[in-house]
């Protein structure tokens, strides 16, 4: 059994309980003891942890006009990305694919990399780096000045 496990940076303490579903306060996650292994419903609760904070970091970032984009955009929770043990994120199409271990990540990096995948589906190979970086530092500053970025 896993004893602790880190969400969004805080690591948190791990209780099996007489509950129907995992459960997490401030303090502790919460096991239900149940038929199956409390690992997959652990991976399985985090997963949706993790996509409904990037749904959410998503929504504030184009609530603060930071991005626009055309149509819309999805999140893939995956064990594995590639087979490449240290990819934590990867764009493909409308979709941005990020490891499960990405949980562990405090939110302003969980941020960072939205912004980053987000600067790829704008920055075709004809722009230079610095207008990518430029857009993933607009998009994810937390800052209340305005950030203005110039093409190439």
């Amino acid at each position: 059994m896993i004893e602790a496990v880190t969400i969004f940076g805080k690591d948190y303490p791990i209780v099996e309980e007489k509950i129907d579903t995992v459960q997490f306060n401030e303090e502790r996650v919460f096991i239900p003891f149940n038929k199956r292994s409390p690992e997959s419903l652990l991976k399985e609760f985090l997963a949706d942890l993790l996509f409904s904070k990037l749904e959410e970091i998503y929504e504030e970032m184009r609530k603060e006009g930071k991005i626009d984009l055309l149509g819309n955009l999805d999140f893939e929770i995956v064990k594995r990305i590639d087979n490449k043990k240290g990819r934590i994120a990867k764009l493909k199409g409308n979709r941005i694919i990020l490891q499960l271990d990405a949980i562990a990540l405090p939110e302003n990096i969980l941020r960072y990399i939205v912004a980053h995948e987000v600067a790829h589906m704008h920055a075709s190979h004809n722009y230079h780096m610095d207008y990518l970086h430029q857009m993933v530092e607009c998009s994810w500053c937390f800052c209340n000045t305005s950030c203005y970025v110039t093409k190439p």
